[in-house]
């Protein structure tokens, strides 16, 4: 029995009908009252390394936590191979292959 998702295969390799493999689409997300990220959207496709950098408080953790789902964005969406995870909690997206490391 395999413990790797089901999902992960298709996070490799070649583009599956131009879908991208993480998508995010104009994301705002706040703590509070505070707009920590502002209007966010990046593509990442099957197949591509992509690094997120950017000084302290540029929003990188909060990026990293709004495609986790541990926040919530107010306004836009974040999808996994097309299909939108942003309102999903934080143990489904796991589930779907997404996760992250110090």
């Amino acid at each position: 029995m395999s413990t790797t998702p089901a999902n992960v295969a298709s996070l490799t390799g070649e583009r599956k009908n131009g879908v991208a493999a993480l998508e995010l689409r104009n994301v705002h997300t706040f703590y509070g009252h505070i707009h920590a990220i502002k209007g966010v959207s990046l593509r990442v496709d099957q197949g591509e390394i992509v690094t997120l950098i950017g000084a302290n408080g540029a929003g990188k953790t909060t990026t990293l936590r709004t495609i986790s789902g541990i926040q919530q964005p107010r306004e836009g969406q974040v999808l996994l191979n097309g299909q939108r995870i942003d309102r999903l909690p934080p143990h489904r997206i796991v589930e779907m292959g997404i996760c992250q490391s110090p």
